[in-house]
């Protein structure tokens, strides 16, 4: 197997690994403009628990300023406008770069194959670079769909999470 081809392979079995947002802290605004900082300890279907430095504080979802849902079709156009940004869009940074990196290494598996097989057509290796690399791209866009349509379905309320 290929350098090139064992690089892909690994990267797309570690992709379900990727990690999600680990903190230490977080940020919650509220609607009044209030801004809570510490740790959430706990949650349930109407309120936050917060540990701060003064103490815990019980936060009640209702006062909580929501965020907007996020569109699944502008994730998807802008995912195939350019690989990874319908990742970005949907606040995804760590999927939306591996889905960049992703469709380079498939641009560049893509250009490699087509000068094996036609070592003196330009073209031809252009082509290939551009498929391998809409291959990725088309990936990350659906994937991208896929992850916007599932935050939309939530509520979603403002909170930052701080490393």
């Amino acid at each position: 197997m290929q350098t090139g081809s064992r690089i892909l392979l690994a990267l797309v079995m570690v992709m379900p690994l990727w990690p999600t947002q680990t903190a230490s802290a977080e940020t919650v605004y509220l609607k009044n403009g209030t801004v809570v900082k510490g740790r959430i300890v706990k949650e349930d279907d109407t309120s936050f628990a917060i540990e701060t430095q003064d103490g815990r504080r019980k936060v009640a979802k209702s006062e909580v300023e929501l965020l907007p849902a996020v569109d699944p079709n502008l994730a998807l156009l802008s995912g195939l406008l350019f690989s990874g940004a319908g990742h970005v869009y949907a606040d995804a940074w760590g999927r939306g770069a591996f889905f960049l990196g992703l469709s380079a290494i498939a641009g560049g598996a893509g250009y490699l194959v087509a000068r094996q097989g036609f070592p003196n057509s330009t073209a031809s290796q252009v082509l290939g670079a551009a498929l391998g690399y809409g291959v990725g791209t088309v990936m990350g866009a659906l994937d991208a769909r896929a992850l916007a349509d599932a935050q939309s379905k939530l509520v979603r309320y403002r909170v930052s999470y701080d490393n």
